[in-house]
């Protein structure tokens, strides 16, 4: 017998579902198993504690609060993960309580709000003239 016409061995289409359907739930359980649960962080040695950091998976950085807090700690930066001191803190946002390099700070803000100040114009104008009338 030529191996041309050897077909050698071969399983049935039962048993080729049934090694593939194995395959498949034990991948399941792999992925399942090495993915993160919980926030993206990264461990701040300056603070001993987790940054937040940006992962797409709630969408962009949208920031709930205008008021935020210089901090002369090293931390790293939501948006492009430098670690840079100072920086400003962020108490709420779509992703917790961020800290933000002041570039990432100007983009986040016209992101959120619409503008790069902490306040519009419009106001920062009406209270440049309070007690000058």
């Amino acid at each position: 017998m030529s191996k041309a016409n050897n077909p050698g061995f071969v399983l049935s289409p039962y048993s080729q579902k049934k090694i593939l359907k194995a395959l498949g739930t034990h991948q399941q359980k792999t992925d399942s198993t090495a993915k993160r649960h919980g926030k993206p962080t990264r461990y701040n040695i300056a603070t001993s504690d987790y940054d937040n950091l940006v992962s797409g998976e709630h969408g962009p950085l949208i920031l709930k609060v205008r008021r935020g807090k210089i901090v002369t700690e090293k931390h790293y930066c939501a948006e492009c993960h430098s670690y840079i001191s100072p920086i400003r803190a962020y108490a709420d946002s779509n992703y917790g309580k961020v800290h933000l390099c002041t570039p990432c700070h100007l983009a986040a803000f016209n992101r959120s709000f619409g503008h790069a100040d902490a306040m519009p114009l419009k106001l920062d104008h009406a209270h440049a003239h309070k007690g000058k009338w």
